[in-house]
């Protein structure tokens, strides 16, 4: 594997009141899952996979292994696991995304690639089942990671265009995000748990319909999964976090089983 990686300037401008403003960030993707497909699609095919990241950038058609447009790609291959997290080799999600071996495994790895943005897990929290604002969420960016707004808008275009790329968002900016139980598992570059992500469930309760899933090892595919209210106040946070220090029980690995 190549040892060459391509880390993300992150530069400030001044702002008319004085303040600075970050014009780029390595916290979330600055370009969409489309063009971040379309990358590695490119890589592939080219065969630029174990090339260093210049010779990438060059046989991908950039003007350097500098240029923005080529780290903002690499930045958001890494952030949506379809490539390693140095060089250019594709995971195995990434190779579904462009050479499935199954009519479902495209759809799939499009689910699991945006649940591995950890910055994604709370816009998905908030937004699904709801319309976007693309202004409020250009807000939100901006806020979030002290960015100007140009730099923020080109996160949130990249969120929507990710979400409108995997069928999660209607014409109308509607979000409809779920995972289905019986998606194949995800194979990461790396094996760090993915954020929780919320899907809505069948319900008689209207506060009750929500379906929560933390990806624990992505090797194994083991998952911990609640039905919960989309929100909870400090003391039922509480209440539950005592509940479950009783009801969950802990092993380490290597540890023998008790009888």
């Amino acid at each position: 594997m190549n040892n060459d990686s391509a880390p993300i300037q992150e530069t400030k401008k001044a702002a008319p009141n004085g303040n600075t403003k970050k014009n780029s960030t390595s916290d979330a993707p600055m370009v969409g899952l489309p063009e971040a497909v379309e990358f590695i699609k490119i890589v592939h095919e080219k065969g630029l996979e174990r090339a260093s990241m210049p010779k990438v950038a060059e046989g991908a058609g950039y003007s350097s292994g500098s240029s923005t447009p080529f780290y903002r790609r690499v930045s958001a291959a890494r952030h949506f696991g379809l490539i390693s997290s140095r060089g250019a080799d594709l995971t195995e999600l990434g190779q579904d995304c462009i050479r499935p071996t199954s009519e479902d495994a495209t759809h799939f790895a499009l689910i699991a690639a945006i649940q591995n943005v950890a910055s994604y897990g709370e816009l998905l929290a908030s937004y699904n089942g709801k319309r976007i604002n693309q202004q409020i969420l250009t807000h939100w960016f901006e806020r979030k990671f002290d960015l100007n707004e140009t730099a923020a808008a080109a996160c949130a275009k990249a969120f929507v265009d990710t979400l409108r790329y995997a069928g999660a968002i209607s014409v109308d900016n509607l979000v409809n995000f779920s995972t289905a139980a019986e998606a194949p598992r995800p194979t990461m570059a790396e094996t760090e748990p993915t954020v929780a992500v919320p899907t809505k469930t069948p319900a008689q309760q209207p506060d009750e319909g929500y379906r929560f899933e933390l990806l624990l090892d992505p090797k194994t595919g083991r998952k911990f999964v609640i039905f919960s209210p989309p929100t909870v106040s400090s003391a039922e946070l509480k209440r539950i976090q005592d509940w479950l220090s009783f009801q969950l029980f802990v092993q380490d690995p290597g540890e023998a089983a008790q009888p």
